[in-house]
């Protein structure tokens, strides 16, 4: 029996691999022929994607006159781009899912903090991207949200009538990615780092507007999802990672911003603990810190955190012992945190990157935070539970 369990366990590990290589041999390659049903809306189809991830290629197409027709008002003219969702990517997403989580509870005992929560909010969030219907739901919300508070940030409009749970017909974006900014100033452009600068800063400023004004915020700004266009607006895409906040998680990030901006150690300390955030101090090892250098210590913690701007203990911590900061050791890491310090570190990476490392979102975000808390308590209800709706999956 147990010789039984051991070749089935085998046989299931073999198909995994093969599967796994299977999708991957076939995520980055040209479409084999386009479905027949297909060339009746599209006049061109270009088999070669333009661009290619884990859960979906993109390809460049352009719509026929008559389609036209039929979509009524469409400003954006004949050019589309397809997103079209891996085969398998699902069964391979909840595989991947189910071996960090018991990777999480192997390592548990060894690590500063408990990593689970991070590993489950990750499984609640990352199946939500294969559902392309409640992408274009988000894309088309954020749009209008985006285009009304004037931040310089633009959204593909999708073609509704021609999206579905794998696929998503939208506007096609042009301008210069972030990537190919960044790497132009690595090799010493000066003109491509002022670019990259002024393709970054809308989207620091959106960020703030979306996380602590409309508590919906998309959660996955790496450099691929940033075009500089032309006019100098910058179009943001990829919208499958999206998290909304409840009212009260909102209203708490607000005071924390609020706090840090005003260097209020207690206050943002109260914040985080509304979270979840447990920093504590030992008192046998931090006994010769006092109580004031203890509350610095926690302000730099929440910095590398909530921040953007360089502070030297976020890049060099060795996982030795559980401070990154000594005299703020983290105790206890939410999984609702996720996303939002996820977002944080990327962009402060980019920040790092185009050398301005002395930005703060915490500075530019205070009187957003500020206005934020203004918000009256039956709006943010309101807008909390359309924001909860938007992101729900019907697949």
């Amino acid at each position: 029996l147990a010789q039984q369990q051991q070749q089935q366990q085998q046989q299931e590990q073999e198909h995994q691999q093969q599967e796994a290589l299977r999708v991957h041999d076939t995520s980055c390659r040209k479409l084999r022929y386009v479905p027949k049903h297909l060339g009746h809306v599209f006049a061109r189809v270009d088999a070669t994607p333009i661009a290619s991830a884990s859960i979906a290629q993109v390809h460049s197409a352009e719509l026929r006159p008559e389609v036209l027709q039929w979509l009524g008002p469409w400003a954006h003219g004949r050019e589309v781009v397809i997103k079209i969702q891996h085969q398998h990517v699902r069964r391979l997403i909840s595989t991947d899912l189910r071996n960090m989580e018991r990777i999480a509870k192997f390592l548990g005992p060894t690590l500063p903090f408990d990593l689970l929560p991070v590993v489950q909010e990750m499984k609640r969030v990352v199946p939500l991207e294969c559902d392309f219907e409640r992408e274009e739901r988000l894309m088309s919300t954020i749009r209008a949200r985006l285009a009304v508070s004037q931040t310089g940030i633009c959204v593909p409009q999708a073609v509704q009538q021609l999206c579905g749970p794998n696929m998503i017909v939208m506007q096609r974006m042009k301008g210069q990615s972030l990537t190919s900014l960044l790497s132009g100033a690595a090799a010493g452009s000066q003109t491509a780092r002022s670019a990259g600068v002024r393709c970054l800063l809308p989207v620091l400023r959106a960020y703030g507007q979306m996380m602590l004004v409309d508590g919906l915020f998309h959660a996955d700004p790496h450099p691929g999802n940033m075009l500089l266009q032309d006019d100098g607006r910058v179009a943001l895409l990829d919208w499958g990672q999206v998290k909304a906040l409840s009212a009260e998680e909102r209203r708490t990030l607000c005071h924390l911003y609020h706090s840090l901006a005003k260097k209020d150690v207690r206050g943002a300390l109260k914040a985080a603990g509304s979270f979840g955030l447990d920093i504590g101090s030992h008192a046998e090892e931090l006994k010769h810190l006092s109580l004031a250098a203890k509350g610095q210590q926690a302000l730099k913690l929440l910095t590398i955190m909530f921040d953007t701007r360089y502070v030297p203990e976020g890049s060099s911590y060795s996982y030795k012992g559980n401070a990154i900061v000594e005299g703020a050791p983290l105790n206890k890491f939410p999984g609702d945190l996720y996303l939002i310090c996820r977002a944080v570190f990327i962009l402060r990476g980019l920040c790092n990157i185009l050398g301005i490392t002395d930005l703060s979102i915490v500075e530019m975000w205070g009187p957003v935070a500020a206005s934020g808390l203004k918000q009256p308590a039956s709006m943010s209800e309101a807008r909390a539970a359309e924001n909860a709706a938007l992101t729900v999956s019907h697949c």
